[in-house]
């Protein structure tokens, strides 16, 4: 009943967010409480737990080794003199981690594990065991959170079955972040920018007006021009190609690039997502940042007839008054970048400090935060 009680209370005080890194380690430190006919004292816990996230799975593998030292009850057995006896587990566990709830994540593991013991003196015996068990994480930031669990352990022990329950907590550090695949942007600028629908059609109209009608009846030919764009336009560009939600037969800015996250009704592009990483609550850039931003600097320097606001944007994690202050600071970085490495004139740009007031998708989950973590280019056309 005691087991049972607090493996319920730990349950039901127990929520989760799933991690963007590959890798997770908790140092821990707990207490156990055995079965009385083990005839052992409850006694101190520790070890580590390490827990890889980087598989194709919602069960997540967990290794973990824990190490005590346990008292006999001497009196119960009789003896006046009885060395300690070290108590040694090592177990494979699978993890299964719950959407976030109010900002904390509960969690379920099961698995199987060895336990050896140093025990002359008793029926206790080196033996497999079961275990199955509930926790929750309490996130500080992205990478470190206060872990609490509670497991019971089941071993066959010289012919009946004894039990034992850990009560641990400990600190979960994540580690090795995943790299998330960026689009090429080399050929941005081209295919963001084409504002004459004439000029996609100029090479096939003329394969289609023989020169020498052209100089034979210049008036019926200025009527085909005029006429037969639009047919082409609607007969083999009919549809969205670029996916920007603009129909192709009003599309003046055809071959919307995948990172333009919004175009006006001729389907130009008014805000470009510039795919700047920062490391977890810095303002720093990385260096796989500094040639998309070198790329959307040649973009202003191409198009003198732009001026831009470098936004940053933020995921929900923390105050929201904290977030709007990294926000800010994150697109001051980007936009001096932009000005100082880029050599765009400083009046073209002006920055703004989002915060998590403007998320792309919901902030439930891991890769939706990844996508809202973003510094982006709104633009506009003098």
């Amino acid at each position: 009943m005691k087991t049972l009680f607090l493996t319920l209370v730990l349950l039901l005080n127990t929520s989760l967010v799933a991690s963007n890194y590959d890798y997770e380690i908790t140092p821990v430190v707990g207490y156990n409480i055995a079965e009385g006919n083990l005839y052992l004292q409850d006694y101190a816990i520790y070890g580590a737990e390490l827990q890889f996230n980087d598989v194709d799975s919602v069960i997540k593998p967990e290794l973990s080794f824990l190490y005590s030292i346990a008292d006999y009850e001497k009196n119960l057995l009789g003896y006046e003199d009885i060395a300690d006896t070290t108590v040694y587990r090592v177990a494979l566990n699978g993890v299964y981690e719950y959407k976030n709830f109010a900002s904390i994540i509960p969690l379920v593991k099961a698995g199987v594990g060895y336990e050896f013991m140093d025990d002359p003196y008793h029926k206790n015996r080196n033996s497999l065991f079961i275990d199955f068990g509930a926790g929750v994480k309490i996130p500080f930031s992205d990478i470190i959170a206060l872990k609490l669990e509670a497991i019971y352990m089941i071993k066959d022990n010289d012919k009946r079955h004894d039990s034992n329950l850990a009560l641990l907590a400990g600190l979960n550090i994540a580690f090795g972040e995943k790299a998330q695949k960026m689009p090429p942007v080399e050929t941005k600028v081209a295919r963001i920018i084409e504002p004459e629908v004439t000029k996609l059609v100029e090479t096939k109209v003329a394969s289609i007006i023989e020169p020498e009608v052209t100089k034979l009846v210049e008036t019926k030919v200025v009527k085909i021009v005029e006429s037969i764009p639009t047919k082409i336009v609607q007969s083999e560009v009919d549809g969205d190609n670029d996916k920007d939600g603009v129909f192709n037969s009003k599309d003046k800015c055809p071959n919307t690039h995948t990172n333009v996250i919004k175009v006006d009704s001729d389907g130009c592009v008014l805000s470009v997502d510039l795919h700047v990483k920062f490391q977890f609550d810095s303002s720093k850039l990385t260096k796989q940042s500094h040639s998309n931003i070198m790329d959307f600097a040649n973009f202003m320097n191409d198009y003198q007839d732009y001026k831009a606001t470098i936004e940053g944007h933020t995921d929900s994690i923390g105050s929201k008054s904290y977030n709007t202050i990294l926000s800010q600071k994150r697109a001051n970085i980007v936009s001096q970048y932009i000005i100082d490495e880029g050599k765009v004139d400083a009046s073209r740009l002006s920055v703004a400090g989002k915060g998590e007031s403007e998320p792309l998708v919901s902030n439930d989950t891991k890769e939706n935060r990844a996508k809202n973590r973003r510094t982006q280019a709104h633009l506009i056309k003098n």
